[in-house]
């Protein structure tokens, strides 16, 4: 140890002063070392020396090392040896021993170095240091000490909050038989943690009064908590105990340190999978997030997982109980048997904190939590569901599928013309193993064909799921299912333009006093509506077998059921080609409305925009397959749209809206349709996926279908100017696949 002001003071158990004054040109020696009870001191010289002056090494009769042993006033004392109060020994590294008898008041044991001047003079050594001892009498030996912390953390006696100011009550206290002078002063305390750890050595220097006997002295100081969660004995010795070295503990106290925590988020998550429309299993999860991370925490939740089935009540299904977190995160998978849900089933996840979501938590693990907040709280947002739906698909059969056209020969495409319906994997596609939306024959579009498979129905090449897909990008073709993308992309490359049908209507055409497609006579005739309230409300009904019957009408029109379920043509015989009926709705500067109890029609529905400005453009020349009107939470579409619908003709506009309901891509089946030879099968259950009347099956599930009907073609055109009267007839008809 180096000098501390020339002096450097150490503690011994019946207190003796060491004085040492050496040249620190030299190693320094080592302390003087006392016994406890001041009857031996032994002194090593330590080292060679230096002269001061010119570092040359002293010969043994230039140096010497004093011992004097002195009372507190300096006066030497009588060494039992002999008569001289001095001894001296000359060597170096020389170790002596003295003896004395310990007196009954202070005495003092002087140790120094001598070094022989030129001129014979003994003097002290330069830059001398001395240790310093306090002996005192043995009736000194009977004192004690104590050490107390007031705990900040409510409900924990020794827990402390980390980073706090704590009060450390200290008790000194006399039993001995002599009073404890007032030079005993100094007193050091230390954190010490479980493992060891220094938790921040701190140095409190407490000056004490003179003790009598049987007296304590108590004194009070405040240190800060250290800042980790942990275990920490707080302890120290007064001066007066004896030698003091660290790691000597004649005093102790334990405590706890805690730290805050706060849960800041409840979390619950639940996932259909492979998919909503079709799942096998609900992965479910509740958690917590606190903070800090670290201790782990107990907080007493309670998760459920649970059914709410459509239009029903809450089923519970599992629960769990609470958790210690963050590892105690609740998670699992419920098994669903695939086509036993129907659309609107939840499935939800949800927990709550149900006693406390903040506190302090101590070093005796997740369970030791104080000062809790009493607050509860629950996920946000709570639950967590999430719900099966339906993805109905369409089926058109003998015909192609087309967007991104326009009207007129020299229309400009539309480069966003897309095309989006459902469809999926079911089998292999090597064969045209998928269900869902298919054409039978081609699909094409300026801009992405997803969720609808060509060649449907095929078993050799070219075959689903995207055979007659035409692209102008092969990445965009086929690939695994369900293959939500088939192709399109054709963008300038291809042109969709269709006759302006519109452009066909006579100039001379009166609008008839009332529409009703029943009434119409055998063959052909036309007829024009502009309404006054912009829209026409066009009855369903029978045609009957030799009319060819055009509509056309500046406006909305709303196509009804009329009692029959839509537009049908008869079904009594047919004894030529001029007894096939034909049906053309022609509309312009407006839309095509269905109502959703239209289950049939028969003919071609064509609806052209209003092309005055983007606007009126966007808005107009749509076709909607379930019309019902405002949309909202009480009236929408898949409770009103659950009858299904078939096309036996096409739809032609700017806009087709497949809205129906029924069905859904689960209860599809490879190669299903509705001409007559396939088997029916489920399509789902009354009330969620078909009508609550029933059926419940069909040969074809889809919840539109378009056969593109022969009668379209082979029926006497009724309209077209360029054919002039209608009294033309076809030389020839043939179809080739496919027609675009």
């Amino acid at each position: 140890m180096g000098p501390l002001d020339s002096q450097i003071y150490f503690l011994i158990k019946n207190g003796a002063t060491v004085r040492i004054n050496l040249v620190w040109h030299a190693d320094p020696p080592p302390p003087p070392d006392v016994d406890s009870e001041c009857t031996h001191l032994h002194v090593n010289d330590g080292g060679t020396w230096t002269r001061p002056s010119d570092g040359k090494v002293f010969s043994s009769d230039d140096v010497r090392t004093k011992v004097r042993v002195e009372d507190s006033g300096g006066h030497a004392l009588v060494h039992p040896a002999n008569d001289d109060p001095s001894q001296y020994f000359y060597l170096n590294n020389e170790s002596r021993d003295w003896y004395y008898t310990p007196l009954a008041k202070d005495v003092h044991v002087i140790v120094q170095r001598e070094y022989k001047s030129s001129s014979g003079v003994w003097n002290f050594a330069e830059d001398n240091s001395r240790w310093h001892y306090n002996c005192y009498n043995s009736g000194y030996n009977g004192a004690g000490c104590g050490i107390s912390v007031n705990g900040n953390v409510a409900g924990k006696p020794i827990g402390v909050k980390a980073g706090s100011q704590i009060a450390v009550t200290i008790d000194v206290g006399n039993i001995g038989t002599l009073n404890l002078p007032n030079q005993l002063n100094g007193h050091e305390f230390w954190f010490d943690s479980d493992g060891g750890q220094t938790g921040g050595l701190q140095s409190i220097n407490v000056r004490l009064p003179t003790i009598g006997t049987g007296r304590t002295y108590q004194t009070t100081v405040v240190l800060n908590a250290p800042n980790s969660v942990g275990h920490y004995h707080f302890s120290g010795s007064p001066e007066y105990r004896g030698l003091f070295y660290p790691g000597v503990q004649n005093c102790g106290y334990d405590i706890d340190v805690y730290q805050p925590f706060n849960v800041s988020l409840l979390s619950a998550s639940t996932q259909l999978t492979p998919s909503r429309e079709n799942p096998s299993a609900a992965n479910y999860s509740t958690n917590l997030n606190i903070t800090p991370s670290s201790p782990s925490v107990y907080v007493p939740t309670y998760s459920t997982f649970y059914k709410i089935p459509a239009g029903g009540s809450s089923q519970p299904l599992l629960a769990n109980p609470g958790g210690i977190y963050p590892s105690g995160a609740w998670s699992g998978s419920y098994g669903i048997v695939p086509g036993s849900v129907n659309a609107g089933d939840q499935f939800c996840a949800k927990i709550d904190a149900t006693a406390y979501t903040a506190g302090w938590i101590g070093p005796n693990g997740p369970y030791d939590v104080a000062e809790t907040n009493g607050q509860t709280a629950s996920s946000d947002p709570p639950p967590h569901c999430d719900k099966v739906i339906n993805e109905p698909y369409a089926h058109f059969e003998g015909n192609d599928v087309a967007a991104g056209g326009g009207f007129g020969d020299s229309c400009k495409p539309d480069q966003n013309g897309n095309i989006y319906t459902y469809n999926e994997s079911n089998g292999s596609v090597a064969t045209g193993g998928y269900g869902g939306s298919g054409t039978q024959f081609g699909a094409e579009a300026m801009n992405i064909i997803s969720g609808l498979g060509s060649a449907n129905l095929r078993s050799s090449s070219p075959v689903g799921v995207s055979g007659l897909t035409f692209a102008n990008n092969n990445p965009n073709i086929g690939g695994s299912q369900p293959a939500r993308t088939n192709g399109g992309y054709l963008g300038s490359y291809s042109n969709l333009c269709v006759p302006d049908y519109w452009s066909d209507k006579p100039s001379n055409l009166a609008t008839p006093s009332g529409v009703n497609v029943a009434t119409a006579g055998a063959g052909a005739t036309q007829q024009y509506y502009k309404p006054a309230g912009g829209t026409l409300t066009l009855n369903g009904g029978t045609i009957g077998n030799g009319v060819n019957q055009v509509i056309f009408v500046d406006g909305n029109v709303n196509i009804v059921s009329g009692g029959v379920g839509g537009i049908k043509y008869s079904t009594a015989a047919r004894g030529s080609v001029k007894d096939i009926p034909s049906f053309f709705l022609i509309v312009k500067n407006g839309n095509i409305h269905i109502d959703p109890n239209v289950t049939q029609l028969d003919g071609a529905y064509i609806a052209e925009p209003d092309d005055t400005n983007a606007t009126t453009l966007a808005k107009t020349g749509i076709i909607n397959s379930c019309y019902i009107g405002t949309i909202s939470a009480t009236n929408n579409v898949y409770p009103n749209c659950k009858n299904q619908l078939v096309v036996n003709g096409a739809f032609v506009a700017n806009k087709v809206l497949l809205t129906r309901s029924y069905g859904s891509l689960r209860y599809s089946q490879n190669g299903e349709n509705n001409l007559g030879a396939y088997v029916a099968h489920t399509c789902g259950h009354a009330g969620y996926d078909v009508p609550l009347a029933g059926p419940t099956s069909a040969s074809d599930c889809a919840a539109e279908i378009f056969n593109y009907s022969p009668e379209l073609f082979m029926a006497q055109p009724s309209f077209d100017a360029r054919f002039g009267v209608s009294t033309e007839k076809f030389d020839a008809i043939t179809s080739l696949s496919p027609v675009l």
